[in-house]
């Protein structure tokens, strides 16, 4: 099964699947950090706590990042 981010679910399916969610087990992320994945619409990625993709360099959702300020 693929693992996908929050922004790629919800554009290839409709909905989050949560598949990226949670990955620090627990642990909370500091303002800023992100969890280093593979999504399989961005590829190697960074996601928050909710499995949102907030890396810079995605080809995908970065311009998207870097305009909010993730």
């Amino acid at each position: 099964m693929a693992d996908l981010c929050k922004q790629c679910s919800i554009d290839i399916y409709g909905k989050d699947f949560g598949d990226l969610k949670g990955l620090g087990k627990g642990e909370e992320l500091q303002k800023g950090n992100g969890w280093s994945c593979l999504c399989e619409g961005c590829g190697h990625t960074v996601v928050d706590d909710e499995g949102s993709c907030v890396s810079y360099f995605c080809e995908l959702h970065g311009e998207e990042n870097r305009k909010k300020g993730v």
